[in-house]
């Protein structure tokens, strides 16, 4: 958790290391993540904090996954719905194209029933990248995608059966 909270610090440095933004131009924002993406003082809220003048349009999910069907809800997996949010997004922002998409994705991805599929997360996190480099809309495929790191399970998690083993594999 020390880790994920560092790189928000940093957050604010690396989007100011980035080429500049035109003067007078608010940056505009696409977060997409699971659970810790939804809650109120989540990782969404304070890039929000930290770039007060920032569009962020947050579509985080509790239980999503970058491509497992979870608890037998396709529409957690990220795969499976990533047209629906890319039109939710550009629907959003109209015309003012996103200069940011964050991704936080990978906690659930972790979980023990599918601790036997983890060498498929590195290649489905590339085809969801490449599906939103690689889509339609102008206001989202030229924008800069950054990666987020799930962060480590804490103990309460990885007491819980269903969370068994996960932060090794968030880890790894």
């Amino acid at each position: 958790m020390k880790s994920f909270f560092v790189f928000l610090l940093l957050l604010p440095a690396l989007i100011i290391a980035q080429p500049p933004v035109s003067p007078g131009k608010h940056l505009n924002i696409f977060t997409l993540g699971d659970s810790n993406g939804t809650f109120p003082e989540s990782w969404p809220k304070q890039i929000q904090l930290a770039l007060p003048t920032a569009m962020v349009f947050n579509i985080s999910k509790s239980g999503r996954t970058i491509g497992f069907v979870n608890n037998g809800d396709s529409t957690l997996n990220s795969l499976l719905v990533v047209d629906e949010n890319l039109k939710k997004a550009a629907d959003y922002t109209k015309d003012n194209p996103f200069d940011f998409i964050i991704i936080e994705l990978g906690t659930n991805d972790a979980k023990a029933v599918f601790a036997d599929r983890q060498k498929e997360v590195p290649h489905n996190m590339e085809t969801l990248i490449k599906k939103i480099k690689g889509c339609s809309y102008a206001t989202i495929s030229k924008a800069k995608i950054i990666i987020i790191s799930p962060p480590p399970y804490g103990e309460k998690a990885e007491g819980q059966v269903k969370y068994k083993g996960g932060d090794k594999r968030v880890k790894k």
